[in-house]
């Protein structure tokens, strides 16, 4: 028991790096005629076909799901399709590290929406965190010095899939409060993704991928390799680790993600920009570790039990709730 919280720390090291190897896959399926949604399309089907055997053998009863639930899996996965497509547009027309980076800035959407829909109060540590945020996505933008760092087509999609991802994250507690597993949500989600690309996917273009022996390879890979897995990791990984940690962790993404675009696609990052990166990873940092202060206060200053720890985590599912 006690080497669970090396093991999860690890398994989420693992997952942020892999997850940060999201961009070959989006580029490739591109270059070879697949657009951000027949893209989102194929990832969401091929989840929900591996994922449907663990739910037939250990979520049976789930297969059928309650009517309360649905508008939830409906809304949450539109918000699923909507990230998806967002990112890998954004993926293929700016760096992958821009990309990566505006979308981790989901932290302040939430912020935001919980100011106005959960009545959350905005302290200074909030306030500086978004901040300074703010002032390293415009570095890394360009947009200060007159010089977008890319498509701002591309820039848009990215911080729009921040919002999105946002809403979802937000769907995970949500459904957590009411008693959801975590594997039925995502399962339930995909389907929901999947359904609503289906009109606007090419399928022929897809099979034609699916057709050779490398294209499958990759299809095959951003549901299992980029999504299965990741979320498999996740779910196990934060009931063994606090929330903070785990959102520290993830900023490994952004590390992987500018690693891979300068090794596979020659996107140097230049000073102005890796001052931008440093800023807004540490924004994410400050906005929530105040999370561990929150605990602090939640259980009257005391250290909280394990199993206390394991029901935020849990509440506080998928990186953070807030």
């Amino acid at each position: 028991m006690g080497d669970r919280p090396v093991q999860a720390t690890a398994g989420m090291v693992v997952v942020s790096l892999m997850l940060g190897f999201m961009g070959i896959f989006t580029r490739y399926l591109g270059e070879h005629g697949l657009d951000s949604t027949d893209i989102a399309f194929v990832r969401a089907s091929v989840t929900v076909v591996i994922i449907l055997p663990v739910m037939v053998i250990l979520y049976r009863k789930d297969l059928r799901p309650r009517k309360e639930h649905i508008p939830i899996f409906v809304i949450f996965g539109l918000c699923r399709f909507g990230t998806d497509v967002t990112l890998f547009y954004a993926q293929q027309t700016v760096t992958l590290a821009l990309a990566t980076l505006l979308q981790m800035t989901f932290p302040y959407y939430v912020m935001i929406i919980s100011l106005f829909v959960f009545k959350e109060r905005i302290n200074v540590t909030k306030l500086a965190s978004v901040m300074l945020g703010f002032f390293g996505a415009t570095l890394i933008t360009g947009v200060i010095f007159g010089n977008v760092g890319g498509d701002a087509a591309g820039i848009f999609s990215a911080l729009l899939s921040g919002l999105l991802i946002g809403l979802y994250l937000i769907g995970c507690g949500i459904g957590n409060d009411k008693g959801i597993e975590p594997l039925v949500f995502l399962f339930y989600a995909y389907i929901v993704s999947a359904v609503a690309g289906l009109p606007f996917t090419d399928l022929g273009a897809v099979a034609d991928v699916a057709a050779e022996s490398l294209g499958i390879l990759f299809i095959l890979g951003i549901g299992l390799l980029m999504t299965v897995i990741p979320e498999f990791m996740t779910v196990w990984s934060t009931k063994h680790l606090r929330p903070t940690t785990v959102s520290i962790i993830c900023v490994l993404e952004l590390v992987a993600a500018v690693g891979v675009g300068a090794a596979f696609y020659g996107e140097d990052l230049d000073l102005m920009d890796l001052f931008g990166v440093i800023l807004v990873t540490a924004s994410v940092i400050i906005l929530n570790i105040r999370i561990k202060f929150d605990a602090k206060r939640l259980f009257g200053g005391r250290r909280p039990t394990l199993e206390e720890i394991r029901a935020m985590s849990e509440r506080f599912y998928r990186y953070r709730r807030e």
